[in-house]
């Protein structure tokens, strides 16, 4: 809806739950600028939290494998809508977002890429995300996930292999991922570390008991949207001073108050969903 009333040259898509780094905007706009036609450019989104004390289990697991934009892009090839600069007539040209059938960043951007348009990750233009609060918020998230996964897979060939093999994976992959936990400069200290283990477990198992209930049952599909989402003015342009020039992006949908970058002790990395 945002992006078929935009009227700017530049279409920036964040989410409606998001909050932006007060130079979200004009961080996009110098690169998009300095950047090579057709080019689509992706941010980093990082946890936001409301207190700097001690981590939740949800908010140390989420810190790490959730929104990992950076692979995202320089790995699989596209970037999520939660942070994603694009130009107006590259974006038409690609065309409009299939639905919720499907993971419609994933699906748009193998189409970006077959049309010849790359994406680039930039570590500066920051959006921050909330982390969920119970296991249940993220149990939700993943029933999403798979069933539109299973979507993109039905009708190719050994498909039901491949998706059991995937299942398998996911439930051995703890064994192997705790090292990226460890490893992470977005979490401090052990005790934050070892409820982001536990938590790691425990949803890997669940999205494995998952994968394989859908073989063989006929669960409904759970859409990327359960209710309709109200837009105030998706007309509203915000307008960023550069050179003495006044620029304007169009974005998706109105943003939340724009805030300041929390002061951290430790350098921070990409984190995954």
């Amino acid at each position: 809806m945002g992006a078929a009333r935009a009227s700017g040259h530049i279409l920036a898509f964040i989410d409606a739950d998001c909050r932006a780094h007060r130079d979200w905007l004009r961080t996009a706009l110098s690169e998009i600028q300095s950047a090579q036609a057709r080019t689509i450019l992706g941010g980093d989104l990082e946890i936001w939290r409301d207190s700097p004390g001690a981590f939740s289990a949800i908010e140390a697991y989420e810190s790490v494998f959730a929104y990992r934009f950076q692979l995202y892009i320089e790995k699989h090839g596209y970037c999520g809508t939660g942070n994603l600069i694009v130009r107006r007539p590259d974006f038409y040209e690609i065309g409009l977002f299939k639905g919720i059938r499907f993971p419609e960043d994933l699906e748009w951007g193998q189409r970006a890429r077959a049309a010849g348009f790359q994406f680039r990750y930039v570590p500066d233009m920051i959006v921050y995300h909330p982390a969920r609060k119970t296991l249940k918020e993220l149990f939700v998230k993943w029933n999403r996930h798979s069933h539109h996964s299973l979507n993109m897979a039905h009708g190719q060939r050994w498909w039901r292999v491949k998706w059991l093999g995937r299942a398998l994976a996911i439930l051995l992959s703890p064994a192997f991922d705790w090292t990226k936990i460890v490893a992470s400069d977005r979490l401090h200290g052990t005790s934050a570390r070892l409820k982001a283990i536990a938590v790691l477990i425990v949803i890997r198992t669940y999205r494995f008991a998952k994968m394989t209930r859908l073989l063989v049952s006929s669960e409904g599909i759970i859409w990327n949207r359960s209710r309709a989402i109200e837009i105030a003015d998706p007309q509203d342009v915000f307008s960023i001073a550069a050179g003495g020039t006044e620029q304007h992006l169009q974005v998706e949908a109105p943003l939340l108050p724009v805030v300041a970058r929390p002061k951290r002790k430790l350098a921070v990395a990409e984190g995954q969903s």
